[in-house]
């Protein structure tokens, strides 16, 4: 049972989730069977449900009091009380939003709403079982974090369109174990940068200036990409590496329709944009350089503000370094560029198959892969890694042990060693 303040985002988050509302939301049911929310009713519904995944809590103050007085009745046993915690100046902020059902919260001072944020958490403290703390400020990242963190306390598969794209601190929200800890904290930190510059988006309400194509030539590397950000989705520089990878990749449309994908060495994001206009309905990039993701995520405000006019943060990047075993984001594609084959030189323990492995476990639908697969390239010889260690069908074999299917998409036309694959999960 999830119980939280007016304009927290429990039945926004519900939503997101492939629930009826009516069935699930202790206000709505109430409304449409014109009865008072109390124990009963809550039962009833619970009763009603063949999978009692979630039910929403009304926040009417002698609901809440009754459980209070009722958290030791054998009846609610079965229940798990799961307190979404957000800051009250968050929470505030989005009392004069319009709701789920096209209301308006009754408007009122910061410091009598902090009184009563104050006096219902002390309710909600008498009890909950298990407390979420989110300070994000998206929908999409609150219901992917309901979903997951459901999942590892009820130890039952929600099912959910896409996966928690946030790291979550310890105690962990994955997982087949219910944490210890009465507290999980999933904090939107690794989206900071992005946020913050949305922020100052918002209140300029002016587009960030973009690189031009010299500058993405000289910043990745003489042009790996270079690409026109003014236009959706975004066009290649003629001669860049990006316009040629672009070609041997052959994505489609049917690859990529209504998942969500992590790009690792995301760079500027013209692969991540591109997933996003053949239809990913949401793409995180991943970077280690601080230059590309606030180039990449200035990129994608402007697409989200003024050109695309996208309704959520559908492309986002994050500073991070990228090694095997990190944790990232868990989403349906894994779109690993050229990136493989420098775990290998960077790791001389590493095996081939332990990486190939970590990335089936980063995904829910497959690993789209580009790049090198033999130490016979220059880049492999001049860092001493064995052939042994690092061959075409060794890579071949290890990705038909690891995943379902193998698809064979090509060889790169700009080296001829270089293949392009899909891997499904």
């Amino acid at each position: 049972m999830l119980i939280g303040h007016s304009a927290a985002g429990k039945s926004a988050a519900l939503t997101r989730l492939p629930f009826d509302r009516s069935q699930r939301d202790m206000d709505v049911y109430c409304q449409q069977h014109r009865v008072p929310p109390t124990i009963d009713v809550l039962l009833e519904m619970a009763a009603a449900l063949a999978e009692c995944h979630i039910i929403i809590a009304s926040n009417d103050s002698t609901f809440l009091t009754a459980l209070t007085s009722s958290r030791r009745d054998e009846r609610l046993e079965r229940f798990l009380f799961v307190y979404l915690r957000r800051p009250p100046e968050m929470v505030y902020s989005h009392l004069s939003l319009e709701n789920t059902d096209g209301q308006y919260h009754r408007p009122m001072p910061f410091p009598d709403y902090k009184v009563l944020y104050k006096s219902f958490h002390s309710l909600y403290e008498l009890i909950y079982d298990i407390e979420i703390q989110y300070n994000g400020n998206t929908i999409p990242n609150l219901s992917r974090i309901v979903c997951i963190c459901l999942t590892s306390f009820i130890g039952e598969k929600m099912q959910s369109p896409e996966d928690l794209p946030t790291h979550t601190s310890s105690p962990s929200c994955s997982g087949d174990s219910v944490p210890d800890a009465k507290t999980v904290t999933a904090i939107g930190e690794s989206f900071s940068e992005y946020f913050e510059l949305l922020r100052i988006a918002d209140a300029s309400n002016k587009q960030f200036i973009a690189l031009t194509a010299p500058e993405m030539t000289r910043i990745t590397a003489g042009g790996y990409q270079s690409f026109n950000s003014a236009t959706f989705p975004p066009k290649a520089a003629e001669h860049s590496i990006a316009a040629t990878k672009w070609r041997d990749l052959k994505w489609t449309p049917s690859d990529f329709l209504g998942k969500s994908t992590l790009e690792l060495g995301s760079q500027l994001g013209f692969f991540s944009f591109n997933a996003a206009a053949l239809g990913a309905t949401e793409c995180v990039g991943v970077d280690l350089n601080k230059t590309f993701v606030n180039e990449a995520n200035k990129i994608a405000i402007n697409y989200k503000k003024f050109i695309c006019r996208w309704p959520d943060d559908r492309v986002r990047f994050m500073t991070s370094k990228i090694n095997v075993g990190d944790q990232f984001p868990l989403m349906d594609i894994v779109i690993a560029n050229s990136i493989i084959h420098w775990w290998i030189i960077q790791n001389k323990e590493l095996t081939l198959p332990d990486a190939l492995k970590w990335l089936h476990s980063m995904c829910r639908y497959g690993v789209y892969f580009e790049g090198c697969v033999s130490a016979t390239e220059e880049i492999m010889t001049r860092n001493s890694v064995s052939i042994d260690r690092y061959n075409e069908a060794l890579f071949i074999n290890s990705c038909q042990d690891i995943f379902s299917e193998v698809n064979y998409i090509g060889r790169c036309t700009y080296n001829k060693e270089r293949v392009v694959l899909r891997l499904l999960k």
